[in-house]
């Protein structure tokens, strides 16, 4: 198990949330966290790779998500990288 779990928005939900297989969905990603069996007892990240993280359905946060004082959860975008997490949906339009 590991300690940080990456997100792209160009990875896949069946990948293993490495850097190397990045998950597609914060949502993904929440769910592993949240089944982590050291969630609480040490630091766990989920590190967002930079771009547009497009939301499929409502994110919602509760205390499963939060960790503890000295053991949290962290949701930020990699270092050195902009990552930005849209509600909207984007859309594939031809225009004539």
């Amino acid at each position: 198990m590991t300690d940080t779990y990456y997100v792209d928005p160009n990875g896949a939900d069946t990948n293993t949330g490495s850097i190397k297989q990045p998950f597609r969905s914060l949502a993904r990603a929440q769910q592993e966290i949240r089944q982590h069996p050291q969630r609480g007892k040490r630091p766990l990240t989920v590190s967002l790779r930079a771009g547009t993280h497009y939301l499929d359905d409502t994110l919602v946060f509760t205390a499963d998500d939060s960790g503890t004082a000295d053991a949290p959860v962290t949701y930020a975008a990699q270092a050195g990288e902009q990552a930005v997490v849209s509600g909207g949906r984007r859309l594939e339009l031809t225009w004539e």
